[in-house]
Protein backbone atom coordinates (compact mmCIF):
# COMPACT_ATOMS: atom_id res chain seq x y z
CA UNK A 1 0.00 0.00 0.00
CA UNK A 2 1.52 3.29 -1.15
CA UNK A 3 1.93 6.42 0.94
CA UNK A 4 -0.61 8.20 -1.31
CA UNK A 5 -3.20 5.51 -0.57
CA UNK A 6 -2.61 5.91 3.17
CA UNK A 7 -3.18 9.69 2.93
CA UNK A 8 -6.35 9.15 0.87
CA UNK A 9 -7.67 6.65 3.41
CA UNK A 10 -6.81 9.03 6.25
CA UNK A 11 -8.72 11.89 4.58
CA UNK A 12 -11.71 9.63 4.02
CA UNK A 13 -11.52 8.61 7.69
CA UNK A 14 -11.99 12.24 8.74
CA UNK A 15 -15.08 12.48 6.51
CA UNK A 16 -16.47 9.27 8.04
CA UNK A 17 -15.75 10.68 11.51
CA UNK A 18 -17.98 13.71 10.86
CA UNK A 19 -20.72 11.57 9.28
CA UNK A 20 -20.79 9.22 12.28
CA UNK A 21 -20.96 12.19 14.64
CA UNK A 22 -24.19 13.27 12.94
CA UNK A 23 -25.53 9.71 13.11
CA UNK A 24 -24.62 9.55 16.80
CA UNK A 25 -26.75 12.61 17.59
CA UNK A 26 -29.77 11.10 15.84
CA UNK A 27 -29.45 7.45 16.80
CA UNK A 28 -28.12 7.56 20.35
CA UNK A 29 -27.56 3.98 21.55
CA UNK A 30 -28.75 2.39 18.30
CA UNK A 31 -25.48 1.01 16.92
CA UNK A 32 -27.27 -0.64 13.98
CA UNK A 33 -27.16 2.71 12.14
CA UNK A 34 -23.40 2.87 12.73
CA UNK A 35 -22.84 -0.50 11.10
CA UNK A 36 -25.06 0.23 8.09
CA UNK A 37 -23.53 3.68 7.49
CA UNK A 38 -19.99 2.31 7.72
CA UNK A 39 -20.73 -0.48 5.22
CA UNK A 40 -22.48 1.88 2.79
CA UNK A 41 -19.67 4.42 3.12
CA UNK A 42 -16.99 1.83 2.36
CA UNK A 43 -18.92 0.54 -0.66
CA UNK A 44 -19.42 4.02 -2.08
CA UNK A 45 -15.81 5.03 -1.45
CA UNK A 46 -14.56 1.80 -3.00
CA UNK A 47 -16.66 2.34 -6.12
CA UNK A 48 -15.54 5.96 -6.52
CA UNK A 49 -11.84 5.23 -5.99
CA UNK A 50 -11.92 2.32 -8.39
CA UNK A 51 -14.01 4.19 -10.95
CA UNK A 52 -11.60 7.11 -11.13
CA UNK A 53 -8.53 4.88 -10.96
CA UNK A 54 -7.24 6.65 -7.85
CA UNK A 55 -6.78 3.41 -5.97
CA UNK A 56 -6.73 0.42 -8.29
CA UNK A 57 -6.79 -2.14 -5.51
CA UNK A 58 -9.12 -1.95 -2.50
CA UNK A 59 -7.86 -4.98 -0.57
CA UNK A 60 -7.29 -2.96 2.60
CA UNK A 61 -10.03 -0.34 2.40
CA UNK A 62 -11.38 -1.50 5.78
CA UNK A 63 -8.38 0.36 7.26
CA UNK A 64 -10.51 3.51 6.96
CA UNK A 65 -12.53 2.22 9.93
CA UNK A 66 -9.34 1.76 11.98
CA UNK A 67 -8.14 5.26 11.09
CA UNK A 68 -11.52 6.67 12.07
CA UNK A 69 -11.25 4.88 15.42
CA UNK A 70 -7.87 6.51 16.09
CA UNK A 71 -9.30 9.91 15.16
CA UNK A 72 -12.24 9.41 17.53
CA UNK A 73 -9.98 8.29 20.38
CA UNK A 74 -7.79 11.36 19.89
CA UNK A 75 -10.83 13.65 19.78
CA UNK A 76 -12.34 12.03 22.85
CA UNK A 77 -9.22 11.79 25.02
CA UNK A 78 -7.36 14.99 24.15
CA UNK A 79 -9.95 17.46 22.84
CA UNK A 80 -13.09 16.56 24.77
CA UNK A 81 -11.02 15.11 27.64
CA UNK A 82 -13.20 12.08 28.24
CA UNK A 83 -12.75 8.40 27.52
CA UNK A 84 -15.18 7.47 24.75
CA UNK A 85 -14.95 3.74 25.46
CA UNK A 86 -14.52 3.56 29.22
CA UNK A 87 -17.49 1.81 30.86
CA UNK A 88 -19.54 2.24 27.68
CA UNK A 89 -20.48 -1.11 26.20
CA UNK A 90 -22.60 0.53 23.48
CA UNK A 91 -19.64 2.42 22.00
CA UNK A 92 -17.54 -0.74 22.09
CA UNK A 93 -20.29 -2.66 20.27
CA UNK A 94 -20.59 0.08 17.67
CA UNK A 95 -16.98 -0.21 16.61
CA UNK A 96 -16.62 -3.94 16.97
CA UNK A 97 -19.71 -4.63 14.85
CA UNK A 98 -18.78 -1.91 12.34
CA UNK A 99 -15.25 -3.28 11.91
CA UNK A 100 -16.45 -6.88 11.50
CA UNK A 101 -19.14 -5.87 8.98
CA UNK A 102 -16.77 -3.69 6.94
CA UNK A 103 -13.96 -6.23 7.05
CA UNK A 104 -16.11 -9.05 5.68
CA UNK A 105 -17.70 -6.71 3.13
CA UNK A 106 -14.18 -5.88 1.98
CA UNK A 107 -12.95 -9.47 1.90
CA UNK A 108 -16.04 -11.27 0.59
CA UNK A 109 -17.52 -8.66 -1.74
CA UNK A 110 -15.28 -5.75 -2.72
CA UNK A 111 -12.24 -7.92 -3.40
CA UNK A 112 -14.26 -10.17 -5.72
CA UNK A 113 -15.91 -7.62 -7.99
CA UNK A 114 -14.65 -5.12 -10.53
CA UNK A 115 -17.24 -2.49 -9.71
CA UNK A 116 -19.42 -2.30 -6.57
CA UNK A 117 -21.89 0.08 -8.23
CA UNK A 118 -24.95 -1.55 -9.85
CA UNK A 119 -25.95 -1.03 -13.45
CA UNK A 120 -28.35 1.80 -14.27
CA UNK A 121 -31.29 -0.53 -14.99
CA UNK A 122 -31.03 -1.99 -11.48
CA UNK A 123 -31.09 1.37 -9.71
CA UNK A 124 -34.90 1.77 -9.69
CA UNK A 125 -35.42 -1.29 -7.51
CA UNK A 126 -32.56 -0.32 -5.19
CA UNK A 127 -33.88 3.23 -4.75
CA UNK A 128 -37.38 2.03 -3.81
CA UNK A 129 -36.01 -0.55 -1.38
CA UNK A 130 -33.91 2.16 0.28
CA UNK A 131 -36.94 4.46 0.51
CA UNK A 132 -39.02 1.75 2.19
CA UNK A 133 -36.21 0.86 4.60
CA UNK A 134 -35.71 4.53 5.48
CA UNK A 135 -39.42 5.09 6.22
CA UNK A 136 -39.47 1.92 8.30
CA UNK A 137 -36.33 2.83 10.27
CA UNK A 138 -37.69 6.31 10.96
CA UNK A 139 -40.92 5.06 12.50
CA UNK A 140 -39.96 1.65 13.88
CA UNK A 141 -38.90 2.92 17.33
CA UNK A 142 -41.68 5.47 17.75
CA UNK A 143 -44.01 4.39 20.51
CA UNK A 144 -46.95 6.20 18.94
CA UNK A 145 -47.79 7.87 15.65
CA UNK A 146 -48.37 11.45 16.72
CA UNK A 147 -51.11 12.17 14.20
CA UNK A 148 -53.28 9.41 15.66
CA UNK A 149 -52.33 9.52 19.32
CA UNK A 150 -55.62 9.60 21.16
CA UNK A 151 -54.38 11.64 24.11
CA UNK A 152 -53.23 14.40 21.71
CA UNK A 153 -56.52 14.80 19.84
CA UNK A 154 -57.66 17.92 21.59
CA UNK A 155 -60.96 18.00 23.43
CA UNK A 156 -62.53 14.91 24.90
CA UNK A 157 -65.39 14.81 22.39
CA UNK A 158 -62.98 14.35 19.48
CA UNK A 159 -61.18 11.61 21.36
CA UNK A 160 -64.42 9.79 22.07
CA UNK A 161 -65.54 10.18 18.47
CA UNK A 162 -62.24 8.65 17.26
CA UNK A 163 -62.67 5.66 19.58
CA UNK A 164 -66.35 5.04 18.71
CA UNK A 165 -65.76 5.32 14.95
CA UNK A 166 -62.90 2.84 15.12
CA UNK A 167 -64.83 0.54 17.46
CA UNK A 168 -67.74 0.42 14.99
CA UNK A 169 -65.35 -0.25 12.11
CA UNK A 170 -63.47 -3.08 13.81
CA UNK A 171 -66.61 -4.62 15.30
CA UNK A 172 -68.09 -4.81 11.83
CA UNK A 173 -64.88 -6.33 10.47
CA UNK A 174 -63.91 -8.75 13.26
CA UNK A 175 -67.15 -9.60 15.10
CA UNK A 176 -66.94 -13.22 13.91
CA UNK A 177 -63.37 -13.48 15.24
CA UNK A 178 -63.66 -11.62 18.54
CA UNK A 179 -65.28 -14.29 20.72
CA UNK A 180 -64.40 -15.47 24.21
CA UNK A 181 -65.71 -17.68 26.99
CA UNK A 182 -65.67 -14.51 29.09
CA UNK A 183 -68.11 -11.92 27.74
CA UNK A 184 -66.39 -9.09 29.62
CA UNK A 185 -63.20 -9.67 27.62
CA UNK A 186 -64.87 -8.78 24.31
CA UNK A 187 -64.57 -5.03 24.90
CA UNK A 188 -61.06 -5.56 26.23
CA UNK A 189 -60.08 -7.11 22.89
CA UNK A 190 -61.54 -4.20 20.91
CA UNK A 191 -59.77 -1.77 23.24
CA UNK A 192 -56.42 -3.39 22.52
CA UNK A 193 -57.15 -3.47 18.79
CA UNK A 194 -57.87 0.28 18.73
CA UNK A 195 -54.93 1.09 21.00
CA UNK A 196 -52.40 -0.99 19.07
CA UNK A 197 -53.65 0.16 15.67
CA UNK A 198 -53.19 3.82 16.57
CA UNK A 199 -49.64 3.00 17.68
CA UNK A 200 -48.83 0.80 14.69
CA UNK A 201 -51.11 1.49 11.67
CA UNK A 202 -51.62 -1.06 8.91
CA UNK A 203 -49.08 0.59 6.58
CA UNK A 204 -46.25 0.04 9.04
CA UNK A 205 -47.43 -3.47 9.90
CA UNK A 206 -47.11 -4.33 6.22
CA UNK A 207 -43.58 -2.91 6.20
CA UNK A 208 -42.79 -5.11 9.21
CA UNK A 209 -43.76 -8.13 7.12
CA UNK A 210 -41.58 -6.94 4.25
CA UNK A 211 -38.58 -6.39 6.54
CA UNK A 212 -38.96 -9.94 7.85
CA UNK A 213 -37.78 -11.23 4.45
CA UNK A 214 -34.35 -9.77 5.31
CA UNK A 215 -34.09 -9.85 9.11
CA UNK A 216 -36.07 -12.97 10.20
CA UNK A 217 -36.19 -11.47 13.70
CA UNK A 218 -38.80 -12.04 16.39
CA UNK A 219 -40.99 -8.97 16.67
CA UNK A 220 -44.64 -7.94 17.07
CA UNK A 221 -47.05 -8.58 14.20
CA UNK A 222 -50.72 -8.11 13.44
CA UNK A 223 -53.27 -5.58 14.63
CA UNK A 224 -52.94 -6.80 18.24
CA UNK A 225 -49.12 -6.72 17.93
CA UNK A 226 -48.41 -10.27 19.10
CA UNK A 227 -44.76 -11.32 19.35
CA UNK A 228 -43.87 -13.96 16.78
CA UNK A 229 -40.85 -15.44 15.02
CA UNK A 230 -42.68 -15.08 11.71
CA UNK A 231 -45.31 -12.66 10.30
CA UNK A 232 -48.94 -13.27 11.24
CA UNK A 233 -52.02 -11.51 9.89
CA UNK A 234 -54.49 -9.39 11.86
CA UNK A 235 -57.00 -12.22 12.38
CA UNK A 236 -54.32 -14.60 13.70
CA UNK A 237 -53.02 -11.91 16.06
CA UNK A 238 -56.55 -11.38 17.43
CA UNK A 239 -57.01 -15.11 18.07
CA UNK A 240 -53.66 -15.34 19.84
CA UNK A 241 -54.40 -12.15 21.80
CA UNK A 242 -57.72 -13.58 23.02
CA UNK A 243 -56.00 -16.77 24.20
CA UNK A 244 -53.46 -14.67 26.09
CA UNK A 245 -56.21 -12.59 27.73
CA UNK A 246 -58.20 -15.69 28.72
CA UNK A 247 -55.15 -17.23 30.38
CA UNK A 248 -54.66 -14.03 32.35
CA UNK A 249 -58.32 -14.00 33.34
CA UNK A 250 -58.21 -17.66 34.36
CA UNK A 251 -55.48 -16.87 36.87
CA UNK A 252 -57.39 -14.01 38.45
CA UNK A 253 -59.57 -14.71 41.45
CA UNK A 254 -62.41 -12.26 40.92
CA UNK A 255 -63.88 -12.06 37.42
CA UNK A 256 -65.55 -8.67 37.52
CA UNK A 257 -65.16 -5.28 35.89
CA UNK A 258 -63.06 -3.97 38.76
CA UNK A 259 -60.30 -6.31 37.62
CA UNK A 260 -60.19 -5.13 34.00
CA UNK A 261 -57.54 -2.51 34.65
CA UNK A 262 -55.42 -5.27 36.16
CA UNK A 263 -56.07 -7.39 33.04
CA UNK A 264 -54.59 -4.63 30.87
CA UNK A 265 -51.60 -4.28 33.18
CA UNK A 266 -50.92 -8.01 33.13
CA UNK A 267 -51.40 -8.17 29.35
CA UNK A 268 -48.84 -5.41 28.79
CA UNK A 269 -46.80 -6.40 31.88
CA UNK A 270 -45.96 -2.74 32.45
CA UNK A 271 -47.43 0.23 30.65
CA UNK A 272 -47.18 3.94 31.32
CA UNK A 273 -50.16 4.52 29.03
CA UNK A 274 -52.77 2.74 31.14
CA UNK A 275 -54.92 5.90 31.40
CA UNK A 276 -55.11 6.13 27.61
CA UNK A 277 -56.05 2.45 27.39
CA UNK A 278 -58.72 2.78 30.06
CA UNK A 279 -60.13 5.84 28.27
CA UNK A 280 -60.65 3.71 25.17
CA UNK A 281 -62.28 0.95 27.19
CA UNK A 282 -64.55 3.31 29.16
CA UNK A 283 -65.64 5.07 25.96
CA UNK A 284 -66.58 1.77 24.30
CA UNK A 285 -68.30 0.54 27.45
CA UNK A 286 -70.34 3.74 27.79
CA UNK A 287 -71.26 3.57 24.09
CA UNK A 288 -72.52 0.00 24.41
CA UNK A 289 -74.39 0.95 27.59
CA UNK A 290 -76.18 3.77 25.81
CA UNK A 291 -77.19 1.43 22.97
CA UNK A 292 -78.83 -0.89 25.47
Amino acid sequence: MSLLTIFIYLGLSFLLFFILNMIDKRSGDNYFDYVIICVIYILVVSGILHGYGIVLKNDNIFIIIIFELFIRMFDSNYIKEKNYFKDNIINKKKYLCSFIAVYFTNILFINHTDNVFPKIENMKIIIWVLIIIYIYSYFKDKKEIKSSKISDMGNIDKRREYVIVNYAKYKNRYSSVVTSKYRELILVVYTIIIYENQKRPEFFRNIDKFIYQFSHKRRRYGIMQIESYYPIDDVKSIKLGIKKLEKIYDRMNNHNNKDLKLVFKKYYKDTKDIDNIMFIYDTISDFEGQKK
